[in-house]
């Protein structure tokens, strides 16, 4: 089953790059190009000129961008800005927080290594969520001329009786670094090298499943390009990719509803189609607490969502999943309840809305604040917003079970883990 290593990761040297708050930024897909642009300019040595983050709107990297990106890697280990662990470790790395929607502090902890990679098909690593081909492209690009991993993975695992965690925190980590995020999260990584903990720990695991949270594109070109290289099914370097795994029953744990903001409609689309499958009520003002109130409380068997037009907010509470008939053709029975498949399966085309071709044309904006979502619909930077919640663990479970899996982005795991904590050299030099 999974199967966690040690590995000589390749980290930043602080003294000659900078300090981590200079340097590190969240995953490439949720960096706009502009703020990629300010990043760049701050530091010769940030991250974000390996990780790309996103191109413009309209428009896709050049194999330039890519040869450049594999060149700075190559420079900045060449005047030791980046530095070789001696020998395999592991990372252990914590953040704390405070929760989004309660404001209560909260910590979340994970374990840094590489994975070996393993096809869908073989059932140890689950995804739950659609890959579209351009951003997939686009990492199999970066790692072709990189020959590397750049960013960790997020990925869950079962950790019965917390046995992996426990081996773990009884080896006395070695603090690496600690440094404030743009959200006020704070990222500790320590260095783990005793090799009786590493042991244990692979132990623990070895009889679990990974569920990917975080970086389904990401994993997805890793695998596909380890297989263009036939290192698929190995045990070397390039057979593996860098993922940062948490124990679903993490306290820390947290996943928020991603919300749908839509543009180029040309104006919102009347919502009276969807009376015929559907109960829609108009709320009293423009509340996006109200908003998350009403979806997150809503019982499990009764997709609820919250549309926003600039005419106002509307609960739409699908009460029979069956009444979309045709419409969940090819749809498992098992995702009757999953919300965001029949907002893009069921919904979004009763109102002519083809979500996943928006998506792929950037027409689609995805959005963890619901607050932002309301104002930039009210204010007319989007057409159409919807407000959704994210699934509980126990869902995302029965979905990678039953072999399903949910639109693009249909959940927001926070905090996001850092690029830049440490690198993975895919070459096996």
């Amino acid at each position: 089953m999974a199967d966690l290593a040690p590995f000589r990761a390749w980290t930043y040297d602080f003294d000659r790059a900078g300090s981590p708050q200079e340097l590190l930024a969240p995953p490439y897909d949720v960096i706009g190009h502009q703020r990629a642009r300010e990043m760049a300019g701050s530091s010769p040595y940030h991250v974000i000129h390996l990780i790309l983050g996103k191109p413009e709107p309209g428009t896709t990297f050049t194999e330039e961008d890519y040869r450049r990106a594999a060149a700075t890697w190559d420079k900045w280990r060449d005047e030791k800005v980046l530095t070789r662990e001696p020998r395999p470790v592991l990372y252990l790395y914590d953040i704390e927080f405070s929760d989004l929607i309660t404001g209560q502090a909260a910590t979340r902890r994970g374990i840094v290594g590489a994975l070996k990679l393993e096809p869908f098909e073989a059932g140890v690593v689950l995804p739950h969520e659609e890959v579209f081909p351009g951003p997939l492209s686009d990492r199999i690009n970066l790692m072709r001329a990189a020959d590397a991993i750049f960013s960790p993975i997020f990925g869950l695992h079962d950790d019965p009786g917390e046995e992996a965690m426990g081996a773990i925190e009884s080896s006395s980590p070695e603090p690496m670094f600690e440094v404030t995020d743009e959200d006020g999260c704070v990222h500790r990584v320590a260095r783990i090298g005793d090799p009786h903990a590493i042991a244990a720990y692979r132990e623990a695991l070895a009889g679990q499943q990974v569920i990917l949270a975080d970086g389904h594109h990401r994993y997805t070109a890793a695998l596909e390009y380890a297989r263009s290289m036939g290192r698929l099914g190995g045990d070397g370097a390039g057979a593996r990719t860098m993922v940062c795994l948490t124990a679903a029953g993490d306290p820390g744990l947290r996943a928020y509803g991603t919300h749908r903001l839509f543009s180029g409609l040309g104006e919102a689309p009347s919502l009276d189609p969807l009376e015929a499958v559907a109960r829609v009520t108009p709320l009293s003002s423009f509340d996006a607490d109200t908003a998350v109130r009403e979806v997150e409380a809503a019982p499990a068997d009764r997709p609820t969502y919250v549309f926003v037009t600039r005419a106002g907010l509307r609960k739409v509470v699908i009460e029979d999943p069956g009444a979309l008939g045709r419409r969940l053709e090819g749809v498992s029975e098992d995702m009757y309840n999953e919300s965001l498949t029949l907002l893009h399966r069921g919904l979004l085309p009763m109102l002519s809305v083809g979500a996943d071709d928006l998506d792929v044309a950037g027409g689609v904006t995805h959005c963890r604040d619901a607050g932002e979502a309301v104002e930039a619909v009210r204010t007319g930077q989007f057409d159409m917003g919807i407000i959704v919640r994210a699934p509980g663990g126990a869902e995302l479970t029965e979905i990678c079970a039953a072999g399903q899996r949910m639109p693009h982005k249909s959940t927001y795991f926070y905090p996001k883990l850092l690029s830049g904590c440490a690198f993975h050299d895919l070459s096996g030099s």
